[in-house]
This record gives structure tokens, C-alpha cells and sequence, in this order.
């Protein structure tokens, strides 16, 4: 079983998972994305640390234009983030 979010109102983040039969099961609460996936991170077991640089690489990515911008130093700046730097 994975935690994960979903956002249930407007500006409201709920935390929680999904039984093998598909019922949801909520387990709190969050004013922001943000606050919902560091519950998450904290629940499957990691760090908050790292669902930080998971969001880091997520802005990477959405940032990227798969057509023009260079796949190196994409994967450059992803692999910085991993290992502990700034991108």
C-alpha cells in the first residue's frame, strides 16, 4: 500500500490510499500541495528532503521543452537535485 494525495476541494489536499478493492481511504488533511506530499513522503517512509528534490525535479520537467531544449543538461540539473545540490 502507497500513499498518495489527491485534492478534494478547491483549496483543500486529502491524503490517503486506495484499498485493493478501490475504496479510498482518507487519512488527513492539507491547506496546500505542498503540506500533502511531505505527509506522503513521511508516510511511504522517506524523508521530507527528498519529496522536496522530487518537486525540484518536477519543475524541471514541466520546464522542459522536449523539442527544443537540450536533454544533457536537463538531465544534468535532474541529477544534481538527486544528489543533494541545487539544480
Amino acid at each position: 500500500m502507497s500513499y498518495l494525495y489527491i485534492r478534494s476541494e478547491p483549496q483543500l489536499w486529502t491524503v490517503g490510499f486506495y484499498a485493493p478493492d478501490g475504496t479510498w481511504h482518507p487519512e488527513s488533511d492539507h491547506g496546500s500541495p505542498e503540506e500533502a506530499a511531505e505527509r506522503v513522503t513521511r508516510l511511504n517512509g522517506g524523508e521530507v528532503e527528498d519529496g522536496r528534490r522530487l518537486d525540484r525535479i518536477r519543475v524541471v520537467l514541466a520546464k522542459f521543452d522536449w523539442e527544443h531544449d537540450d536533454r544533457q543538461l536537463a538531465l544534468e540539473s535532474i541529477e544534481r537535485i538527486a544528489e543533494g545540490a541545487q539544480a
